[in-house]
C-alpha cells in the first residue's frame, strides 16, 4: 500500500484521478486534519480484473435470463446499462425477446385482475353506481 500526502484537496484528487487512469488501479482519498492523504491498494482491482468481473456478471445475466428469472424491471435496467457490459447482438436479441415475453405476461396478468366497485361491490362494467341514468 503507496500513501502520499498532499496540501489541498485539489493537488491530491488531480495526483489520484491521474494514476487511477494511467495504471488503471484504484485510489483512495482520505483527509488526516488539515492534510489529504492518496492512498493506492495493493490488492485493487486492475482494469483487467474489472473487465473479467463485467464478463462475470455478463454471463450470469444470461445465464439467469435463460432460466427464467429475471423479472420485467430488471431485464429493463440491463437493457438500460448495454453498453456497459457490451452484449453481442444475439445476446440483445434474447434479452428483447425475453423483454417482450415478460411485458406479454405483465399485461395479461393485468387483464386477469378483476376491477370491484368500492361503493357497490359489483365487478368491472356491471358497476352501476356510476351510471348517470340510475
Amino acid at each position: 500500500m503507496d500513501k502520499r500526502v498532499f496540501q489541498s484537496f485539489q493537488e491530491a484528487s488531480s495526483y489520484a484521478r491521474t494514476q487511477a487512469v494511467q495504471a488503471g488501479i484504484t485510489l483512495r482519498l482520505e483527509r488526516n486534519e488539515d492534510k489529504f492523504v492518496v492512498i493506492s491498494q495493493a490488492d485493487g482491482m486492475s482494469r483487467s480484473g474489472a473487465v473479467d468481473d463485467l464478463e462475470h456478471k455478463k454471463s450470469d445475466i444470461v445465464n439467469t435470463l435463460m432460466a427464467g428469472l429475471l423479472s420485467y424491471e430488471q431485464i429493463t435496467a440491463v437493457l438500460d446499462n448495454q453498453n456497459k457490459y457490451g452484449f453481442s447482438k444475439e445476446e440483445l436479441d434474447l434479452l428483447k425477446s425475453k423483454l417482450k415475453q415478460a411485458i406479454d405476461e405483465k399485461t395479461a396478468q393485468q387483464k386477469n385482475q378483476l376491477s370491484y366497485c368500492c361503493q357497490c361491490g359489483m365487478v368491472g362494467d356491471n358497476c352501476t353506481c356510476r351510471r348517470s341514468w340510475f
